[in-house]
């Protein structure tokens, strides 16, 4: 498609997850982001979940720094080498571990 090749030649380059295209401005990564946010949000402890090689930024130049947690989704760690410091199986042990996170802030 000749509109993908301008735009993506242009200022944003594309890049394809598991069941997505991520359009992003050339140069920049989520890890950029979130360290952006990082900046503007101050915690004590930061976490990072992600399911999508497109996550895989993030889990390599942050995880001395945030908590990062591959969520097992699409099973991309038997392809790819997926950098997170944590690993869930599937959704079903996201959402219990978020349960869980929450009771301890109760």
């Amino acid at each position: 498609n000749i509109f993908l090749e301008k735009f993506c030649n242009n200022a944003f380059e594309m890049l394809a997850g598991a069941e997505v295209l991520e359009f992003k401005p050339r140069g920049i990564d989520k890890s950029a982001a979130v360290e952006y946010y990082m900046s503007k949000i101050k915690a004590e402890k930061y976490f990072y979940f992600g399911d999508d090689l497109t996550d895989n930024a993030v889990f390599k130049k942050l995880n001395r720094k945030i908590t990062t947690v591959y969520i097992n989704s699409y099973n991309l760690h038997k392809t790819e080498k997926i950098a997170a410091e944590y690993y869930l199986n599937d959704y079903k042990e996201y959402r219990s571990f978020l349960k869980k996170l929450a009771g301890w802030f109760e």
